[in-house]
């Protein structure tokens, strides 16, 4: 392959794909997810003096980590994310149900 075709075809692949915005986004999740971390944290403790249940704010951590290791183990395949997002995934359905059925 020749020098000219070598930067037409990554001329090409450049137009979709965007490595800055790429980073620029999985950053944002990043962030988005510590920001996530520590209003979880925040009603977790809240819930905790008041003596209230917090199985509803579980189960939404816990769908956003099974999402996560579910997505991991599509990518990677890694056995230790899959067992891990069959672990969350069914903690948040456990939760799910003591939130609805045990309030």
């Amino acid at each position: 392959m020749e020098r000219d075709e070598i930067l037409k075809m990554a001329q090409k692949e450049s137009e979709y794909y965007d490595e800055r915005e790429v980073f620029i986004q999985m950053k944002g999740y990043n962030y988005g997810m510590v920001a996530s971390a520590i209003v979880f944290a925040f009603l977790v403790i809240l819930k905790a003096f008041r003596g209230e249940p917090m199985y509803d704010i579980l189960a939404m951590y816990e769908t956003t980590l099974a999402g996560f290791y579910i997505y991991k183990y599509k990518m990677e395949k890694k056995k230790k994310d899959l067992f891990l997002a069959i672990c969350w995934g069914m903690t948040t359905i456990i939760n799910l149900y003591l939130a609805i059925w045990r309030h």
